[in-house]
């Protein structure tokens, strides 16, 4: 995400320089080769940049119209540009890892497409509500993020920034919504309150300057005033661009367009020209700063499992409880319980899968992107894991040879995990569950366990 930010963000700074008036020749070619060669390594460090590609390609043509209207041999330089941007573009593709992924991506999956997760990714409602709904998502999510909200007014919130969409003319639910593309309106979705106070009057303050700049000098190539209509055009895409193409996501949109934010907020300039206004938002920096020290000192006390102490109470109270009860049922052993003090990752859940394994030793693993089977690689990485599902066929556990396996953890697909597991040659040692059902599930050989005995 921050990397993507850089690259595209050192991709303007070389287009706004390439269409300045004393700017020779040569220079603008490299120029113009530097600003096209970083937009493709942005668009290989997160796929959803490209989707600002139409609105970076008419900036790049107005960048070559200036070059040739302001050179008097014409033919030499634009085949100079050409060749230089061609050749950026090329070993943009290689470097980026664009067209390897692509074209790897096509030859592993072959007539089957990407797998059914990331294909999902990209919307196919693009009715006129359905669109609209997401956009006004995007903008409530953006304009209300507080970064935190006191625990008793986090209904409250909720139910205001639905309100909020719904005033605004969109849906309370579209078809697309499930149960991980779906509005879940909670604060650190957007940009905090850099986005209330900073980002989004910027960028109105900028539209008005750029539609008055244009109205009043149609010919502003060459000014600073036709740099601030580029970035704000592109802020205005790039929010628009991923909330159109994009199904919405439980995480907000922000995080996947993150070349918005890094070409938008220069665009405060123009609100901090005042001393008074610069240390208001020197402020409102501070303060930023002081809930996220609070937000990450909330995630470490939980990793280490801190909470005595006046900070470590003081913290716990400020943020939302991840703590939660989990039933494990050994073979043979009574039932009992563990607190998981993270519910947002399996780490804790596989530290005490593993608890029960003899290690080292050769594990199946049975789940989907999400469940996070590094952790099961164990100390010092000693483990050796093997998957038994195909992403070219995510719905089927693979008939392999299970010679070598000693043990198959299972995070998904129970039902036809056991069946599998059944006629493998396998017996089921472990039932982990949460309040929601089962959570994990562990098998030993049978084999392993006659030479154990």
């Amino acid at each position: 995400m921050l990397l993507s930010g850089a690259f595209f963000g050192g991709s303007i700074v070389f287009l706004m320089d390439a269409w300045r008036d004393e700017q020779p020749a040569t220079s603008k070619s490299a120029e113009l080769a530097c600003s096209v060669f970083l937009f493709l390594m942005a668009c290989g460090a997160k796929n959803p940049t490209t989707l600002l590609g139409p609105f970076y390609l008419l900036f790049l043509a107005v960048a070559f119209y200036r070059a040739r209207q302001r050179q008097s041999a014409e033919n030499r330089v634009a085949r100079k540009m050409i060749m230089a941007v061609v050749t950026a573009g090329v070993a943009g593709l290689a470097c980026s890892g664009v067209a390897w992924n692509y074209e790897s991506n096509k030859l592993f999956f072959g007539d089957k497409g990407l797998p059914r997760l990331m294909k999902s990714t990209l919307s196919h409602d693009f009715g006129p509500r359905d669109a609209w709904t997401r956009l006004c998502r995007g903008a409530v999510l953006i304009t209300y993020d507080t970064l935190w909200v006191p625990k008793f007014a986090r209904g409250q919130y909720g139910a205001i920034a639905e309100n909020t969409v719904k005033m605004l003319g969109g849906k309370a639910s579209i078809p697309e919504d499930d149960k991980y593309f779906y509005f879940k309106p909670d604060p650190m979705k957007g940009l905090g309150p850099i986005g209330i106070f900073i980002f989004v009057p910027a960028l109105i303050f900028a539209c008005a300057r750029s539609a008055r700049t244009f109205h009043f000098k149609p010919k502003i190539y060459s000014t600073s005033a036709f740099n601030e209509l580029t970035l704000t055009i592109l802020t205005i895409a790039a929010f628009f661009m991923c909330h159109l193409v994009l199904r919405w996501q439980s995480i907000g949109m922000v995080r996947l367009m993150f070349p918005m934010v890094v070409i938008g907020l220069p665009l405060a300039a123009l609100l901090l020209e005042k001393r008074i206004l610069r240390t208001m938002a020197l402020a409102l920096l501070v303060v930023t700063a002081a809930i996220f020290f609070v937000y990450w000192s909330g995630i470490v006390s939980r990793r280490i499992g801190r909470k005595d102490g006046a900070f470590f109470k003081a913290i716990s109270k400020l943020q939302n409880e991840h703590a939660s009860v989990l039933h494990y049922q050994w073979k043979d052993h009574p039932l009992r319980e563990s607190l998981r003090r993270e519910d947002y990752t399996f780490r804790e859940v596989y530290s005490a899968v593993l608890e029960g394994f003899q290690q080292p030793c050769t594990i199946g693993f049975i789940g989907n992107e999400n469940s996070e089977c590094l952790y099961l690689f164990g100390k010092y990485s000693q483990n050796r894991i093997i998957p038994l599902v195909d992403a070219r066929d995510e719905d089927q556990i693979m008939n392999v040879s299970v010679d070598n396996l000693d043990y198959v953890v299972v995070a998904d697909k129970f039902e036809q995990a056991k069946a599998w597991a059944q006629a493998h040659g396998f017996e089921q040692i472990l039932t982990c569950t949460d309040e929601k059902g089962e959570l994990v599930l562990a098998f030993r050989s049978r084999e392993r366990a006659a030479s154990v005995q």
